[in-house]
């Protein structure tokens, strides 16, 4: 428990305004930073997908990624999980 009150705390003074999402891409965490820069409170995003029409993530050439083999959340977490099993392979 101690360890979880640490990360919220470290979240809710980073720069940018951070958010959490599980494995299938629901938001689990959103802080009061999150909701100054997007516009929505925090009881209307914990327990929605992120492309819910809360979050659409554009990439540099405008192109909405959400529900499509472009997602950045996706990607991130592919991301992870090759870097993690290769950590055992190399």
């Amino acid at each position: 428990m101690e360890e979880l009150l640490r990360l919220i705390n470290y979240l809710e003074h980073l720069a940018k305004p951070p958010y959490i999402v599980d494995r299938r891409r629901v938001i689990v965490y959103w802080d009061k930073a999150a909701e100054d820069v997007v516009g929505y409170s925090k009881g209307k995003v914990i327990g929605r997908g992120c492309s819910d029409s809360v979050l659409e993530h554009i990439n540099k050439n405008g192109i909405v990624g959400c529900n499509t083999d472009l997602c950045s959340l996706i990607w991130s977490m592919v991301k992870k999980l090759l870097e993690y099993y290769l950590s055992f392979i190399l």
